[in-house]
């Protein structure tokens, strides 16, 4: 189970193992990890029915909404449809991203390639799978550091992989808000690697903008987008940071994830009222580690 506790406070120490992580490109690749990529069509079902077509009765489902992430990756894996990959993918990737996976280069590496399988059985159905893949990519980025993660074509992949998933699913809010934290992520912290990659602050922030206005009942799209802007430059986007925490917390959690997600927006939100804009950008950043 996720223990939210050593998350959800600003004061939580960075171990000097997770302090040497760099978080180059790393929330904008992490962001296939919250994305319900079912259509409208499927809103009868819970948000934790992000593969859509997989009932949120689902026994594999119920576990990955209860934090259960190796129970989730094991049985997604042996079950072998694009969904279950998908799903098995997203428990490993969850498992680094909340900081309780202690194998994180191994988990990532195998998320990359059980996504990748999903992409060949799912087709063009495998909407999350791509972006599922992004995040894998965006994990091993923060193992590799920026630069070699660059060198290995790594978020070049990932940008690409989100166009497609944008390009399948045109209406999904999560598509546009995963191609807008890569654009911020990027320029922020890739310098002058920025425009050889393609990012572009200003249509980063217009796909932000499209994300924030579609999501509707979505906690983790608006926490993960506040995260991304805070670390980036708290003070320069504080308009666009209160709409996204304002749509974090006015939602419930569906699942584990999504808890702590709120969680970290709580503490977000308590210290940009403040105007604690040095110590918001140190949480949102250590939020970007990986063990």
């Amino acid at each position: 189970m996720i223990k939210t506790s050593s998350l959800a406070s600003p004061q939580t120490p960075l171990s000097p193992f997770q302090a040497v992580r760099p978080a180059c490109f790393a929330l904008a690749l992490a962001f296939a990890l919250l994305s319900p990529a079912a259509p409208r069509a499927h809103a009868e079902t819970l948000q934790t029915n992000w593969v859509g077509g997989m009932a949120s009765s689902d026994p594999i489902v119920k576990l990955y909404a209860s934090g259960a992430w190796t129970e989730v990756a094991s049985q997604g894996e042996a079950a072998g449809d694009y969904l279950s990959l998908t799903m098995a993918a997203r428990a490993l990737i969850a498992g680094c991203l909340t900081q309780e996976s202690l194998t994180c280069r191994a988990d990532a590496e195998k998320a990359e390639a059980l996504a990748r399988k999903a992409i060949r059985l799912g087709g063009d159905a495998a909407v999350e799978a791509r972006l599922q893949l992004a995040s894998a990519l965006g994990v091993r980025t923060r193992i590799m550091g920026g630069f070699n993660a660059v060198q290995a074509g790594l978020p070049q992949e990932a940008l690409s992989l989100a166009k497609e998933a944008q390009a399948l699913a045109p209406d999904l809010p999560w598509a546009d808000a995963f191609l807008g934290v890569w654009h911020v992520e990027a320029v922020s912290t890739a310098g002058a690697m920025a425009g050889l990659i393609g990012a572009d602050l200003n249509k980063g922030l217009k796909a932000i903008d499209r994300a924030l206005a579609a999501s509707t009942g979505d906690p983790t799209l608006g926490a993960q987008v506040a995260l991304a802007l805070i670390s980036a430059d708290p003070r320069k986007h504080r308009v666009r940071i209160d709409r996204a925490l304002t749509l974090a917390l006015g939602c419930e959690s569906a699942d584990a994830f999504s808890l702590v997600m709120i969680e970290r927006a709580k503490a977000l939100r308590v210290l940009i009222d403040k105007g604690e804009f040095k110590a918001a950008q140190a949480f949102a950043k250590q939020t970007a580690t990986v063990p």
